[in-house]
């Protein structure tokens, strides 16, 4: 019977099962990190076997619980997704060469019982998973707009503080002060445009092809792109036909 083998055999199945995740995985880990949850399901899977049927609600809860844990375990650890599927794959192909080792066949109920668990502690583990990625996403956008607003907010105040001493007149807009607003709101400029571009290439909006006037998109990129020109001590000229019109 498949519980006596895994009575028998607890040691063995949890030591090979462990040694597979490692020589699939290159991760500098600790054992115990290695096996962390599989202990949990072991015990499970064997309370399943002595009942003689499949994980009640109360027992998918149990299972689902532990598989979600270590599936959280196994990404702060750097595990992919495939392999924290792989991680339970290795403890089902653990028992089932050992059973053909001793040269035992596992009865149908028992494999039925067995696949159940599996099923239920994989899809519970991956769900884990996933939800602590999403989690970490959601933390490093919230860290990212931080850290955009704090440099928009730094660039924004020396604009500001520039901008007044050369409204009250106290310094020359051509001096120092006049450099310094003018190196804050390019500042600003740039970090927008990236954080623009980060939106576009992320978006999964549908794309939507326009027709564009030439002359008038030029004109609008040159606005700003020639005062960084002059401020390089480039020429900057365009020469567009009027009325070209591209589709983009």
């Amino acid at each position: 019977m498949l519980l006596e083998l895994l009575h028998e055999h607890k040691q063995l199945i949890l030591t090979r099962s462990q040694a597979r995740i490692a020589n699939n995985i290159s991760l500098r880990v600790t054992d115990a990190d290695l096996v962390n949850g599989l202990p949990v399901f072991f015990e499970q899977l064997v309370a399943m076997l002595e009942k003689g049927e499949g994980p009640t609600p109360e027992g998918q809860i149990g299972i689902g619980e532990g598989a979600a844990r270590y599936g959280k375990d196994l990404l702060r650890l750097g595990f992919t997704l495939s392999q924290v599927v792989f991680s339970y794959g290795a403890i089902c192909n653990v028992i089932t060469a050992l059973a053909e080792e001793v040269g035992m066949q596992i009865e149908t109920r028992d494999f039925h019982i067995f696949n159940h668990c599996l099923d239920v502690a994989i899809a519970e583990a991956v769900q884990g998973f996933q939800d602590k990625r999403d989690q970490q996403t959601v933390r490093q956008e919230v860290e990212h707009l931080g850290r955009l607003a704090h440099e928009l907010r730094n660039a924004l105040s020396a604009s500001v503080i520039a901008f007044e001493l050369i409204k009250q007149g106290v310094v020359g807009g051509t001096g120092r002060t006049g450099a310094l607003l003018e190196r804050n709101l390019s500042r600003m400029q740039r970090l927008i445009d990236r954080s623009l571009t980060e939106v576009r290439l992320r978006s999964d909006l549908p794309l939507e092809v326009n027709q564009i006037q030439v002359a008038e998109l030029f004109e609008e990129v040159t606005t700003t792109a020639r005062i960084e020109a002059e401020r390089r001590g480039i020429a900057l000229t365009t020469e567009v036909e009027s009325g070209l019109v591209v589709e983009a």
